[in-house]
């Protein structure tokens, strides 16, 4: 379905994701970022929050 009516080579949706199709966003990579900082402060548990607004600057928040 896809495939046709967008003009697809390929299935864009799969059972998990595809590194190859991602659109990276300055928001994203924000995002990214701050779970990377708390993975290399070996965090033992890590948890994104993002209000629902585009615009709001994700925390990250770990429990050491």
């Amino acid at each position: 379905m896809f495939l046709e009516f967008y003009g697809l080579k390929e299935q864009p949706f799969g059972v998990t994701p595809d590194p190859r199709f991602i659109c990276p966003s300055r928001t994203h990579s924000k995002a990214f970022n701050s779970l990377l900082r708390g993975l290399e402060a070996a965090c033992g548990f890590l948890a994104l929050i993002i209000p629902n607004r585009v615009w709001a600057k994700p925390h990250w928040y770990s429990n050491s």
